[in-house]
Formats: structure tokens, sequence, C-alpha cells
């Protein structure tokens, strides 16, 4: 867009502001103080942090340590209470041996045969559990054993266990202590009896069960038998060790030298859920304490084997049978990280450890250790507000001293930057080419642009302050007022920013179509709307005459398909009657016509090319170009083979006539479906021929393979060299994918009135006037076929002719 020459636009002056300090006051002063503020606070947060820091290492050194205290005392406590409860059922045990009476009974069942039968019915039996049963009623014991020296049991509640030898036989040297004199308490193990589950209420097998066994003396002090009494574990033994669980996940346990926990689990539930135990079992005799190397409780899947698994980092050291204690944290039988304390005892030859999880154990610490770093972020967070605050609040009061006079300066400045921009645009809305309108929300204009005042008529006071329907034609010029202020709000969202051709009236009342773009502007809390014009009277004018020029293309180029039609039905009626001497007349007048027609378009095509600037409409004018000169090359190919001129030879390019020929058929063979391939050499010498014999040949054997395609196919034309008898030859071969010829027919095929074809539709002339003319030139043609899958017609002329031309 250009400024018309007259225009003046003003030129912005160079203004240079007043040189001041970004803060308003000097940078040396303002940049040390800042430094001054950030150091302290700097070196106030790093005493706090150090102070903090050293707090919280004090803080848990000091956990640890209690942490280590309180493991250590929960074990010995327990320790303590597992003792006195095996001294306790001792002693008890050593009393009831100790019984004159039990004694003799024992005496008298040592005398009984060793037969089950004889025992079950001995009177010393029934004194037996006479004196027995209300011990084992009171104590809530599972059952007794009166062990021979044999290990044999001679007594017991059951008459099944009678004469069987003692399940404790089989616990290593358990029984030769208890018959030298010993009281021991027996460790867990899988009952020989059905007993009581407590999780299922019914008899089941497999139970754990705990034995106290105390040697019987006879009157010479002599150990005769032993008197052992089921005890049940979780009722008994592990009671003690439950009293050393400690928060919600602290438990005390027992465990043997080959790592089997020897008490209940206070995680049974949890092992029933990660496939540790199946549901209805008891972790007791069942878990060994292994290290699965992951948290199972939180979905870790080891893949080594649970048997294949180390044992936990505690239990390693128990088993060696040392005591210690881990307040690091390392993995329980579970895989959850835990700490605790372990000894080895060595009475009674199991482990005994006391763990809980690391997360509650240091919960406090945790909890104290997270508030301690909050306070640090905090005062940090405090520090740096606080010398930001102060700085900016310095800032602000060395600023405030200089706001003033830079607030002055710089306001001129703007405004007079102002005024020059203002001035700008409206120099440039003033020579803009295009028409430029401001209008309300009411509708009422509010500018109008020279190029508006030039395109419709009108000088901008006539125009500003009225509606703008005085620029539009009917029915929107007779309409109300309000009819523009409702058209804008409720259409207004589908025209803005969008261009669209509308009409306009100019001063004189002509109505003329122009293309309007509008554009939406807020200023403030108004709106207005901005219009741009442009006048496209002449464009629309160029567009009609483009119109009216297709238009007549259009039905030049129908007139020319009729005019081929016509071309191509003369030539189908010439090829069918196989007279080829009147081809000449009947063609040249028809071709004439259409070098006529042609010759119209080509002036069309000159003078709308020249116009045009349609993408669309040039692509259309394109596509019929090519069809002209397609024409025009069918048409020269006709005229070439008609005339009568050319019956004589000539030096020729023995593949240009085949080609000839091909073009002025082409088209028909597309419509029949057929595919045309060329296989020129052109680098083949010249011959002497006579064009219009060769291409009355050509278009034989070519017409014939066309008959023999109904279905389409492909015919393959080319062209070679080859030598005979030591003479050079040009080589015509034309191929066809047809129906063939029977094997009956090719001898014939060349004889004179000899057709394969239908009565009716040949003379059988044509392929013996094809060998006549083929002689005639020296050469030779021969045929080969086969029913079925195609010709081929192989012609061969001498590159030397003794035909003078």
């Amino acid at each position: 867009m250009k400024l018309s020459e007259n225009s003046t636009v003003p030129k912005p002056k160079s203004i240079q502001e007043p040189e001041m300090p970004e803060d308003g006051f000097p940078k040396s002063e303002s940049r040390l103080g800042q430094l001054l503020l950030f150091g302290m606070g700097f070196i106030f947060f790093l005493l706090v942090s150090a102070i903090s820091w050293y707090t919280l290492g004090r803080i848990e050194d000091q956990t640890r340590a209690d942490l280590t205290d309180s493991l250590k005392t929960i074990l010995r406590t327990t320790h303590s209470a597992l003792h006195i409860w095996e001294f306790e059922r001792k002693a008890d045990f050593v009393t009831w041996a100790s019984s004159n009476k039990l004694q003799a009974t024992v005496k008298e069942l040592l005398k009984v045969p060793r037969s089950r039968e004889v025992l079950m019915n001995a009177t010393a039996q029934a004194k037996l559990r006479t004196l027995l049963e209300p011990k084992l009623r009171v104590h809530d014991y599972s059952g007794y054993f009166v062990i021979a020296p044999d290990f044999s049991n001679i007594g017991s509640m059951r008459d099944s266990n009678l004469v069987k030898t003692n399940l404790l036989a089989g616990q290593g040297d358990f029984l030769k202590r208890i018959f030298n004199g010993e009281t021991l308490v027996s460790h867990p193990l899988i009952s020989d009896v059905p007993l009581l589950n407590t999780y299922t209420g019914k008899m089941v097998e497999g139970e754990p069960i705990m034995f106290v066994v105390a040697p019987i003396l006879d009157e010479e002090g002599a150990v005769m038998a032993a008197l052992g009494f089921r005890l049940n574990p979780a009722t008994d033994f592990t009671r003690v060790l439950q009293l050393g669980r400690t928060g919600k996940t602290g438990e005390t346990y027992a465990f043997n030298s080959s790592g089997t926990l020897l008490s209940e689990s206070r995680f049974d539930q949890d092992l029933r859920k990660i496939g540790l135990i199946s549901k209805g079992k008891r972790g007791i005799l069942s878990i060994e304490i292994r290290d699965p190397g992951g948290d199972l409780v939180n979905g870790f899947k080891s893949k080594i084997p649970r048997n294949k698994q180390p044992f936990t980092k505690m239990a390693e050291i128990a088993i060696s049978r040392r005591a210690g204690v881990d307040v690091e944290g390392y993995r329980n039988y579970r895989g959850v990280n835990v700490v605790g304390a372990w000894l080895w005892d060595h009475s009674m030859e199991f482990a005994l450890v006391t763990e809980i999880e690391a997360e509650e154990a240091y919960r406090s610490f945790n909890f104290t250790r997270r508030l301690i770093l909050f306070a640090i972020g905090l005062t940090g967070f405090i520090a740096v507000g606080l010398t930001l605050i102060v700085n900016i609040g310095r800032t602000r009061a060395l600023n405030l001293m200089a706001a003033v006079d830079v607030g002055r300066a710089r306001a001129l400045h703007f405004a007079k930057i102002a005024q020059e921009r203002e001035a700008r645009i409206r120099a440039v809305v003033d020579n803009v080419g295009d028409a430029i309108i401001t209008i309300d929300e009411e509708g009422v204009i509010e500018s109008f642009s020279p190029a508006a005042e030039k395109i419709f008529g009108y000088f901008t006071p006539e125009v500003v302050g009225q509606n703008i329907k005085i620029l539009m034609p009917e029915p929107h010029k007779s309409r109300p007022d309000s009819y523009i202020k409702n058209y804008l709000e409720t259409e207004i969202s589908k025209i803005v920013g969008i261009g669209r051709e509308e009409e306009g009236m100019r001063r004189d009342g002509t109505v003329f179509p122009l293309d309007v773009a509008i554009n939406e502007v807020w200023l403030e809390d108004r709106r207005i709307f901005i219009g741009t014009i442009r006048d496209i009277t002449a464009r629309k004018q160029a567009e009609d005459g483009l119109k009216q020029s297709h238009y007549d293309l259009q039905m030049a180029h129908q007139k020319l398909k009729e005019s081929l039609d016509r071309v191509q039905e003369a030539h189908r009626s010439l090829v069918a009657s196989e007279k080829l001497a009147g081809i000449g007349g009947l063609t040249e007048g028809v071709c004439n016509e259409v070098l006529n027609i042609l010759n119209a378009i080509s002036s069309n095509f000159q003078r709308v090319l020249k116009k045009t600037s349609d993408s669309d409409l040039f692509a259309s004018l394109d596509k019929t170009r090519q069809e002209t000169k397609r024409i025009e090359k069918i048409i020269q190919s006709l005229l070439k083979f008609s005339s009568k001129e050319g019956a004589k030879f000539k030096a020729v390019r023995i593949y240009e006539e085949l080609d000839s020929i091909l073009t002025l058929v082409e088209h028909h063979m597309r419509s029949d479906d057929i595919k045309v391939v060329r296989e020129f050499d052109p680098d083949l010498p010249k011959i002497t021929v006579n064009p219009d014999e060769m291409g009355q040949v050509f278009l034989y054997i070519i017409d014939n393979a066309r008959h023999a395609m109904p279905h389409g196919g492909t015919l393959v034309a080319s062209t070679g060299q080859v030598t005979k008898n030591g003479s050079s030859y040009i080589r015509i071969k034309i191929a066809d994918t047809g129906t063939g010829i029977k094997k009956a027919d090719l001898e014939k095929i060349f004889e004179a009135f000899y057709s394969s074809k239908p009565e009716g539709e040949g003379t059988g002339m044509g392929l013996s006037l094809c060998r006549t003319l083929i002689q005639k030139h020296g050469g030779t043609i021969d045929v080969d076929s086969e029913w079925g899958k195609g010709t081929t017609f192989t012609i061969d002329l001498p590159l030397q002719s003794d035909r003078k031309p």
C-alpha cells in the first residue's frame, strides 16, 4: 500500500529521556545497602540452621540410645518371665512326680505286661487316670504320659497312645536326660494326636504341642519312669512372650537353631494374606526366620524359593549363640524393616528376640525432625521475607523522592509520542486505497476516510453522525435505525474478521458490489466497529467476461467432439468395407471442417488465457488445449494416410509410418479397453517404401487384431533389424493377446477370398492384398498364432530395394 505523493507524515524528533538510575537513587549506595541487608539475613539463616542441625543430631543419638535401652529392657524382662514360667512348671511337676500314690501306681503299672489290652484294663491304669485327671482339669493340660525306661507309653489319657514309643524319643537326648534325673520343658513340636484348633474350634491333625516332663523315683531314689504333661504353646509359652509386645507392631518371639518359629506370630493374618501360611494354619512351627529381600506386606514378590532365602541379619547372629541389638534397621521374616534386640538361651536351647517396626520406633524422632526442618525452612523464609520487606521499604522511600520528576518527564515524552503516532495513523488512513469507516454500537458513523468519500460520493461532514443505512441499498435503507443495532448484537459474531461480498449505494443512488471486512475494537468500555471496504465493480465485470468466454469455449468444445465423432464414424465405415480407395475425398472434407473449428478454438485460447487468473478455469482451459493437440495429431495422420499424392516410393523411417497408423486408431482401441504398447528402435536406418501401401498393410493387421480382442487386451508393435541369407532386413512385429487363429485356418490365411470371420463380415481379400503389397516391396509376411492365446504378424522388408522410387 503506497501513500499519495502529496501526503506528508510528521517525522518523529529525537527525544532523550532524563538519565536517571533505575532505582531513582545512586547505584553505589543502593547496591551496598542491598548487599548488607542480604548478608545479615543469610548469616542469621546459617546460624539458625547450624544450631538446629546440631540439636537434631543430638536428638537422633539420644533416640537411638533410648531405643536400645528399651529393646534390651523388654528382652530381659520377657526372658526373666519365661524362666519364672519354666521354673514354676518344673516345680509343680517335681512335686507331682514325688507323690507316694503316683509312685506306687506307676510301680504297679511297670509290672503289667506290655500289651495294650492288658494295660487298658489294668487296675493301676484306672487309678492313675483318677489321680491325674483333676490336675489336667485345673491347669488346662491337654493330656499326660507315663514313660517306661524303654521310652514306651505305659500310661495315658488316650488308650491309643499305650505301648507306643513316646513322641519325645525323637527329640535327641531329651528322654535320656529325663531318665538321668533332669526335669525339662520341651520345644513346641507337632502333636502325634488330633488337638483342638483355636481358630476353627475343631479337632485337627498337626497342631503344635509342648511337654513338661519330670522323672519318677523309686524308694532307692533311682528313676523308674517319667511323667509328662501336654501343654498348649498358645496358652502357656506364647502368652509369656506376648508380655514383651510393645506398640502396634512390636513382638517378642522364639526360634530354634534351625530358624523355625517356636511361638505364635503376632502377624498370622498378614502371613496368610501374603501366602506364607495357609488358611486355618498358624505361624508357629510353620515359619522360618528368613529374609525375603523386600516388604511382602506391601506386595513384594521374591523370585527365590522360601527355603533358599538367607536368614535375617538378626537370625544369623542369634543362631551362632550371640546376643545383639540393631537400631539401624533390618528386614524381618515378613520383609518389613524393623529394629530389635536378641539373645540365645543356652538352657532352653532357643533364641529370644524383641522387634518393632522401624517406622513406629522412630515415629517420634521423625516427627521432631520434620518439625525442626519445617522450623528451619520457616525461619529462612521469614528471614528472606523480612530482608525483602526492609529492602523494598527502603527502595520505595528512596524512589519516592525522584518519582515526581521522572513521572513528569516521562508523561511529557509519552504525550509527544502519542501525538506523533496519531498523526502517522491519520496519514495512513487518509492515503490507503480501501475505504475505512467506523461506527458505534447504534450503527452511527464516527469516521469516514477520504477513500470512502471517493467510493460513495459523500463528503465526511455529510455522513458523520448519520446511520450507516444511508450507504446501504434496499431493503436495509428503509428499515428503522434500531434494525442496525439489533443486527450488530445478533449477527456480528458471524462476520467479524471474515471478508464478504455485499452491495453498497452511492450518493447518486447507484448500487454497486463491494468487499467488506469488519473488525471489532473495545475502547475502554465502548465497542466500535471498523469496516474496510473495497469497490469490486471492475473485478465483477472481468469475472462476467471470463464466464462468457468459458461458455463460448465449452460450446466450441462440444462442436469439436461432434466433429470428432463424425470422423471416427467415417473411419469405421471405411475399415469395415475394406474399400480404401474413396477415403481421400471423404476424409479431406471432414478434416477441413474440423481444422476450421480448431482455428476458432485457438483464437479463443489466446483471448481467454490473457484475461483469466482463476486457477480452476486455467486448468480447464489447459486440459482442453491438450485434447485439441491430440485431435490435430489424429487428423494429420488421417490426411497423410488418405492423401493421393503420397502414393510414391520414398525413403522413410518405418516406425514413424507404423506410429502414424497407431495414432489414428488408438482412441478407438482405448474405447475397447485395448492397451497399445510401442517398442520401436529409433536408430534404424530409413528404407524405400510406398508409405500409402505400408499404411494399408498396418491398418488392416491392426484392425484384425482389434476384432480379435472384443473384451480388451494388449497390442504390441515393435521394430528391429535382422539378417537373413546374408542380407539385412527391417523387421516389424504386430502381436495381440486376442482369440488367435485355429491351426486349420493358418495354412489358408493368405489365400484370396478366404476368411475365418462369420459370413458377411469379411471379403477374404485383406491378408491376400497385404502379402501382395509386401512381396511387391521385396519382403515377406508370416503369421504365428495359438488358439486362445493370440496372434503375431512378422513383416521383413529389405534395406536395399530393387524398386526404384
